[in-house]
């Protein structure tokens, strides 16, 4: 059964309070890179369909907000069942360890959407056992749940529940809550944030009154500057907030949120950027409740223009070679649908031998790439054809072959299955196997 609640993104109190207590001691550098592994491959195994690779990552003893082993697999099932799933990609992984416990916060877009982490935060949660880092879950099962409603004067605040941002605004009912302490948090540009710390054990509604900063702290960006284009997907972040003896703030980039240390009110921190356009401002509430807002800063990354040429070349006249391209969606080219790929086309159709046969796309899309060859007819055992395929993608060149055919037609041995390779954020690299699913080879020519 999918699960679908809010109560994906609640931290469970049990298990937070008691087990994952926030700490920054003695945070290995190699455990926290398996850790981030783990993370990386349920994704890397969420790309490529296959629920079993994603579970192999799970503890036996899952269990989270009521839902084991069993269930987290149902989860999965639907996940990957929807007609819109696309192609994830996972960044801004943090991790903190408590022993053999960790919990885990990160930055997930599907295809070109931002996703709130809360609905994958039945992977946030890991234990060490037997050397391995394995999703455990936050041990939680219980029995009533109830709602949480969180009004404001004026309406529209962000909502924030134990810290997390849960992306709605008030007026918000939330559901599924388990009987606990939990704190709210809201907070509206122009006014102060406020926090609330409440007990739930009935359905509850928390209401605050949003007030006027008085005397905020003044919050100056050194770096970037305004309207700055950066050449990279990362920057530094730098600044200074005078009189504020806080140690963090919350940068607001492009809708998502994330914490900046600060230290004797100086800021320095390096920010990844995935879009064109970036709009961000930062805020910080001193020790008086007063929030300060910086100026909204827009600021714009260095885009270079992709562009995907892929060669196929064989040595033999009076054969025929087809180049075939699968794109990330799926989307098959070759010479039956010369355009099937957006943004793409397969130049020609050569019949007679030697090619080339030329596919170019331009405006990439991320996710992985599938490149076949096949030898429509022609072949001669007496005089073998082989074939090579060049793939360009801007102007970085790889080339594979040369492959020998063993037979034409339908026939096995008529398959060249040249690579797979993943573009992520203009850069590619090759994949080992080809890990998307191809429903359907063309083998025949109606058309020829």
């Amino acid at each position: 059964m999918k699960k679908t609640f809010l109560l994906l993104m609640c931290l469970s109190l049990l298990l937070y309070g008691c087990i994952f207590e926030i700490s920054n001691d003695d945070n290995s550098q190699d455990e926290i890179l398996q850790i981030t592994n783990v993370i990386e491959g349920i994704f890397n195994a969420y790309n490529s369909q296959n629920v079993d690779a994603i579970m192999s990552f799970y503890d036996g003893d899952f269990l989270h907000n009521n839902n084991n082993y069993y269930n987290e697999r149902d989860i999965w099932e639907d996940r990957l069942d929807d007609p819109d799933m696309k192609y994830a990609y996972v960044s801004n992984i943090n991790v903190t360890i408590n022993g053999n416990y960790a919990y885990v916060t990160f930055s997930l877009s599907i295809g070109s959407i931002y996703v709130p982490s809360y609905e994958y935060d039945d992977v946030a949660y890991l234990r060490k056992r037997s050397g391995f880092w394995k999703v455990y879950g936050n041990q939680n099962y219980v029995e009533d749940y109830y709602s949480l409603t969180v009004e404001t004067e004026p309406s529209g605040a962000n909502i924030y529940l134990n810290g997390q941002n849960i992306y709605h605004t008030t007026p918000y009912i939330i559901d599924y809550i388990s009987e606990g302490t939990y704190t709210i948090g809201v907070y509206l540009m122009s006014y102060n944030e406020e926090t609330r710390t409440v007990y739930v054990d009935e359905d509850i509604t928390v209401s605050i009154d949003l007030e006027w900063p008085v005397n905020p702290p003044i919050i100056n960006i050194y770096y970037p500057e305004n309207g700055q284009t950066i050449n990279g997907d990362e920057f530094k972040l730098q600044g200074y907030i005078p009189f504020f003896y806080g140690d963090k703030a919350t940068l607001n980039l492009n809708g998502d949120e994330q914490v900046i240390e600060v230290y004797c009110g100086d800021f320095n921190q390096w920010i990844s950027i995935t879009e064109q356009e970036n709009e961000f401002y930062l805020r910080a509430t001193n020790s008086q409740g007063n929030t300060g807002v910086s100026d909204i800063y827009t600021i714009y990354r260095y885009e270079q223009i992709d562009e995907l040429r892929i060669e196929l070349t064989w040595n033999t006249d009076s054969t025929d070679v087809d180049l075939h391209i699968w794109d990330p969606d799926e989307n098959h080219c070759y010479f039956g649908d010369k355009f099937a790929i957006p943004n793409g086309y397969l130049e020609q159709d050569i019949t007679d031998g030697y090619g080339p046969e030329i596919f170019y796309q331009s405006q990439i899309s991320s996710g992985i790439y599938v490149v076949k060859a096949h030898f429509y007819e022609g072949y001669s055992y007496i005089n073998p054809t082989l074939a090579e395929v060049e793939i360009i993608f801007n102007e970085e060149t790889t080339y594979f072959g040369p492959y020998e055919f063993t037979a034409d037609g339908e026939d096995e041995g008529a398959w060249w299955d040249v690579t797979s390779f993943t573009i992520i954020s203009g850069k590619l690299s090759k994949s080992k196997d080809t890990i998307i699913n191809i429903n359907k080879i063309i083998t025949k020519k109606d058309s020829k």
